[in-house]
């Protein structure tokens, strides 16, 4: 994976200026995400319109495409409307897409919230990144517990492994229960046959995890490539 990190965001900018430069980095390189895949949030305090500071989600909205993102393309949620997502155990899609609207701080001005809106919020972490990257994908999109296993021998204590639950409230839910359980030290989580995610501190923080993880994978896939090739000659 090329760093494509550059000088970081420019001075002076705000919490939205530097998701939407790490959101960039990410959106150029193909082996991240496909056009109008992959997505990203911060954490953080947003004015609400008639009332004073809340504690707020900005997160990429729906139709978005992380190459070419504006800020105007991040959506404004307050995370004490979304509280159901923890609180419910059932909840239709329909319900749960009736729920992001209502929680929109900016309802007809932002885009409306991607459908993978639900881990952004319920995950513990500022900044979060969720990609379909090639490296990890091909590690994890594997038959029965092969990809699980793989992941904890290549990324001890530095991946969470996730099943593959239905995108929508089963997804959601799964997270819910997941992430009470997430080493401390880990840097991000493995979604089987739906992409990596990683979470960090501050923008570079979480590109640097980005960084690290898929990297690694290439260098393991890289290196299983040359010994099938060894032993084939």
């Amino acid at each position: 994976m090329e760093d494509r990190w550059g000088r970081g965001p420019t001075p002076g900018g705000d919490e939205l200026d530097g998701l939407v430069y790490l959101s960039r980095r990410i959106g150029a390189d193909p082996d991240l995400v496909q056009p109008g895949g992959g997505n990203s949030s911060i954490k953080c305090r947003i004015e609400e319109p008639f009332g004073g500071p809340v504690d707020g989600l900005m997160v990429k909205g729906s139709g978005s495409d992380l190459r070419t993102v504006e800020r105007e393309n991040f959506t404004r949620l307050a995370l004490s409307r979304l509280a159901p997502l923890r609180d419910r155990s059932e909840m239709a899609d329909e319900e749960m897409v009736e729920l992001m609207g209502a929680a929109m701080i900016h309802p007809h001005r932002d885009r409306f919230p991607s459908l993978e809106t639900p881990l952004h919020a319920l995950l513990p972490y500022r900044v979060i990144v969720h990609t379909h990257d090639v490296a990890t994908m091909s590690l994890t999109n594997l038959p029965g517990d092969a990809g699980r296993d793989l992941v904890k021998k290549l990324f001890p204590g530095e991946l969470h492994f996730v099943p593959f639950f239905r995108p929508g409230f089963p997804l959601a839910r799964a997270i819910r229960e997941i992430s009470t359980r997430i080493p401390a030290a880990a840097v991000g989580m493995v979604l089987a046959h739906h992409g990596l995610v990683v979470w960090g501190e501050d923008p570079e923080e979480c590109y640097r995890h980005l960084l690290q993880v898929v990297e690694k994978a290439e260098q393991f896939l890289q290196e299983r490539k040359k010994g099938t090739r060894g032993r084939a000659g």
